[in-house]
């Protein structure tokens, strides 16, 4: 068995927490509380810009739209080579 360090367990839990709040219960709130744990609590964790893209989606979700779009700005601006910046981008264009 690998021992995985205490700290990316815990990230990995936050996130999962996160999406299965959002996504199984709508309750957007609580899983906007948990991606900004995430950020806030290891902002250098890989999930980080998809933490900030998931708080757009959350955004788009709850129709306030200039707020989603500033966020899916931020992802491309400031992660323009992960995964998570594509996203943002293609949410951008439909949101046209």
């Amino acid at each position: 068995a690998v021992a995985y360090p205490s700290a990316v367990i815990q990230s990995i839990a936050i996130t999962e927490a996160a999406k299965t709040v959002a996504y199984i219960q709508t309750d957007y709130k609580s899983s906007n509380s948990y991606f900004l744990e995430l950020i806030t609590l290891y902002p250098d964790h890989y999930r980080v810009p998809l933490a900030h893209k998931k708080i757009g989606d959350i955004f788009l979700k709850n129709n306030e739209l200039d707020k989603a779009r500033d966020k899916y700005n931020f992802v491309i601006r400031e992660f323009p080579n992960d995964t998570a910046s594509s996203l943002a981008l293609q949410l951008l264009k439909n949101m046209e």
